[in-house]
C-alpha cells in the first residue's frame, strides 16, 4: 500500500465486520489513523470505537459520528438471488433510508469527507460494450435502483464538503463468500465441468486495490463529488477463469468443454428448484448469467485522477486464494 496522509485523523466505516470493511479497518490503522466502526450487529468483543445500528430502523449513534474526518460507508444490504417484494423494500430502507440518516449525522458533526461504496448495478445490468461514467444509469432491479438513489442523496444533497461514489465490479481476495470461492471449490471438487470456450468479458477487482483506491480518494480533494468505477485493467472470460483455477489447482485443462445448452438446462431446473422450495439451488439463470453474460468497464478515470493503477490481477492472485480457501 501507498503512504498516506491519514495519521491523527479519525475515520468511521461501516460494515466493519464485512470482507473489505474488515481489511480497510486494519490498513487505515496501518496508516495511523484512528477507526471507529459501525456494525450491524453487536461486536462479539466491545471497543470504545465500535458502535451498533441497523441502517434505516435505528439512529445513527451519535459518538460514532462525533469528531471523524472521513466516513467510509460500506455497509448496505447486498444484493440476492430473489427479489421479493419484502426484499425489495429492506433495499430502499437500509441502502436509502440508511445512507441518508448516516449523512445527516455527518452533517451535525461537521464531517468533511465522505466515501460511498456503491455498485455498478445501479448504472444497470449486463451491457455489449465498455462502459465508464459517461454511461446514463438505467438501473433494472431494485438492488441497482436503491443503489442509485443513495448515489444521488450522496453527492446532491449537501450534506458533507466533499463526498465520493466508488462503483464497485465484483470484488474478489482471499474469502470464503462469493461466487469465484464457491467456483473454485466446485471446480477442486469436480462438481463443474469444463467450461466451453466463449467470449465473454467481465470486469473484477483485487479487494486491496479497492482499499488502495479508497484512501486515495479519501486524502485527495480532486475525487470530491465525483463518481468512479472500480476495476482492474483485465477482461475475463468464464473459460479464462475455469482454467486459471485448473492450473492453479495443479490440474491438466481438459481440451474440451461442456456446451452452454447443458449450463442452461442446469440453470432452468435451479429456477425451478427456487420456485417449488422457495430456496436456491446451486445453480440457477442468475448464477448462469454472472458466469457467462458480458459486464466489463473502464476505470481510466479514477486511474488517471489519482495516479495509481491496479496492481493486482486474478493471474497473479488465484494461487494464494486458493491456498487460503483449501488449505494443504
Amino acid at each position: 500500500m501507498l503512504p498516506l496522509d491519514l495519521a491523527g485523523k479519525t475515520c468511521l466505516v461501516t460494515g466493519a465486520a464485512g470482507f473489505i470493511g474488515s481489511l480497510l479497518c486494519q490498513e487505515l490503522k496501518t496508516q495511523g489513523a484512528t477507526v471507529k466502526q459501525l456494525m450491524q450487529e453487536p461486536p462479539k468483543v466491545e471497543s470504545e470505537n465500535c458502535f451498533f445500528c441497523k441502517l434505516g430502523e435505528e439512529q445513527i449513534p451519535k459518538e460514532a459520528v462525533r469528531g471523524v474526518d472521513i466516513i467510509f460507508h460500506l455497509a448496505g444490504r447486498s444484493h440476492t438471488l430473489t427479489d421479493t417484494k419484502k426484499q425489495e423494500q429492506l433495499y430502499f430502507q437500509t441502502n436509502v433510508d440508511g445512507t441518508r440518516s448516516l449523512l445527516e449525522a455527518a452533517e451535525k458533526e461537521n464531517v468533511k469527507k465522505f466515501i460511498y461504496f456503491s455498485s455498478v448495478k445501479a448504472m444497470g445490468e449486463e451491457c455489449d460494450h465498455r462502459l465508464d461514467e459517461r454511461y446514463i444509469p438505467f438501473p433494472e432491479t431494485a438492488y441497482g435502483k436503491s443503489k442509485l438513489d443513495a448515489e444521488k442523496i450522496v453527492l446532491e444533497g449537501n450534506y458533507v464538503e466533499s463526498p465520493t461514489i466508488l462503483r464497485l465490479v465484483m470484488v474478489y481476495g482471499c474469502t470464503s463468500k462469493g461466487n469465484l470461492a464457491k467456483l473454485i471449490s466446485a471446480v477442486s471438487k469436480k462438481w463443474f465441468p469444463p467450461i466451453s470456450k466463449i467470449d465473454n468479458k467481465r470486469s473484477m477487482i483485487h479487494v486491496e486495490d479497492v482499499i488502495q483506491f479508497s484512501l486515495l480518494a479519501a486524502c485527495n480533494e480532486v475525487s470530491s463529488h465525483k463518481t468512479y468505477i472500480l476495476c482492474d485493467e483485465h477482461d475475463y472470460s468464464a473459460r479464462f477463469i475455469y482454467e486459471l483455477i485448473q492450473k492453479a489447482l495443479g490440474k491438466e485443462v481438459p481440451s474440451w468443454g461442456a456446451p452452454i445448452i447443458m449450463f442452461k438446462s442446469i440453470a432452468m431446473l435451479g429456477d425451478l428448484y427456487r420456485l417449488i422450495f422457495d430456496r436456491r439451488f446451486v445453480f440457477d439463470s442468475s448464477q448462469m448469467s454472472k458466469l457467462f453474460g458480458d459486464s466489463f468497464y473502464s476505470s481510466n478515470k479514477i486511474i488517471n485522477d489519482l495516479g495509481y493503477k491496479p496492481e493486482r490481477s486474478l493471474d497473479n492472485s488465484i494461487s494464494e486464494i486458493i491456498a487460503d480457501l483449501i488449505p494443504k
